[in-house]
C-alpha cells in the first residue's frame, strides 16, 4: 500500500511541474538556463540603456519628434512599474502581462523605423543628425536585442489599434480633471465618442473597419496640434498633451498615414 502512496505523490509532482512549467512564456521555454527571473534582469539593462539613451536624444529634437520619445519612454516606464508590482506581490518578476508590454515596446520600435533613420539611407524625416547618429545607432542595437531576448509574438491580426486608442482614453479622462482652458477641455470631449467607437471596433483586431475609424480620428486630432502646442511645459497636462501627440504620431505611421498613395509623389524634395 505505501508503494501505491508514494507512486501516487511522486506522479503528482511530475504532474505539477509539466503544468507550471507549460505556464512558462515561450522565449524563455526555448532559451536553455533563461528563467523568468533572469529574463527579468536581462529586461531591467536592456531597457535601462534605453531610457539613458533617450534621456541623452531628447534635449535636441523638436517637440512633435519629442511626442514619440515620450510615448516610447513611458512604456519602458509601465514595465519597470509592472516588475516591481510583480516582486511586491511575491511573483515572477517577468509574467505573462510583463511580456505583453514588452511585445508593444517591441511594436513601438518597429513602427519608429522612419523616426530613428533605421532605413539605408535615413530619411529626412528621421531625427539623425551628426550628434545622436551614435546613440540612435546603439539605441537600435538595443531594441534588437529585446527582440532576439523576448521574441515577438505575430498573430493573424494584432491589437495596436485598440491598444493606442484605449491610452488616448485613459488620458482624456486625465486631462479632463485638470485645470485647463475651457475652450480647449471642450474639443477633447469632441474626441470622446469617436475615440470610444474605435476601441469598439478594434477589439478584434487590426483590420480593414478598425483602420477607417482610426484614421478619421487621427485627422482630427492632427487638426488640434495648433491648440496642443499652445500648452506650455509649465502647464497642466503638458505631459500629457505631448503624449496624446505622441500616440497620433506613432499610429500614423504604424497605419501608414504619412506616407503617398500609390500613384502620388511627396512634395519633399
Amino acid at each position: 500500500m505505501q508503494k501505491y502512496v508514494v507512486l501516487f505523490l511522486t506522479f503528482i509532482l511530475v504532474a505539477g511541474s509539466v503544468f507550471f512549467s507549460s505556464l512558462t512564456p515561450l522565449s524563455a521555454q526555448n532559451k536553455p538556463g533563461c528563467s523568468l527571473d533572469s529574463m527579468g534582469s536581462s529586461a531591467r539593462a536592456i531597457l535601462g540603456t534605453q531610457m539613458d539613451i533617450l534621456t541623452q536624444i531628447e534635449p535636441t529634437v523638436e517637440r512633435i519628434d519629442l511626442a514619440r520619445l515620450v510615448v516610447i519612454r513611458k512604456t519602458i516606464q509601465a514595465i519597470y512599474d509592472d516588475m516591481d508590482a510583480n516582486n511586491a506581490a511575491g511573483k515572477a518578476e517577468v509574467t505573462f502581462q510583463t511580456m505583453r508590454l514588452l511585445q508593444n515596446l517591441i511594436i513601438q520600435y518597429r513602427f519608429s523605423v522612419v523616426l530613428f533613420g533605421w532605413q539605408d539611407p535615413p530619411s529626412m524625416l528621421s531625427i539623425v543628425t551628426p550628434s545622436t547618429k551614435d546613440a540612435l545607432d546603439r539605441l537600435k542595437q538595443s531594441n534588437e536585442l529585446l527582440q532576439r531576448t523576448f521574441g515577438f509574438d505575430d498573430s493573424p491580426y494584432t491589437t495596436i489599434t485598440a491598444n493606442t486608442f484605449r491610452q488616448m482614453q485613459k488620458l482624456l479622462q486625465d486631462l479632463e480633471t485638470l485645470p485647463l482652458e475651457e475652450s480647449f477641455k471642450k474639443s477633447l470631449r469632441q474626441l470622446w465618442t469617436p475615440i470610444g467607437h474605435t476601441v469598439a471596433i478594434a477589439e478584434k483586431g487590426d483590420r480593414p473597419r478598425a483602420f477607417d475609424s482610426a484614421e478619421k480620428v487621427i485627422l482630427e486630432i492632427k487638426n488640434m496640434y495648433v491648440a496642443f502646442n499652445q500648452v506650455s511645459p509649465q502647464s497642466a497636462g503638458y505631459d500629457m498633451v505631448l503624449e496624446l501627440q505622441g500616440l497620433t504620431e506613432f499610429y500614423a505611421e504604424f497605419a501608414q498615414m504619412n506616407e503617398p498613395a500609390v500613384g502620388e509623389t511627396s512634395t519633399c524634395n
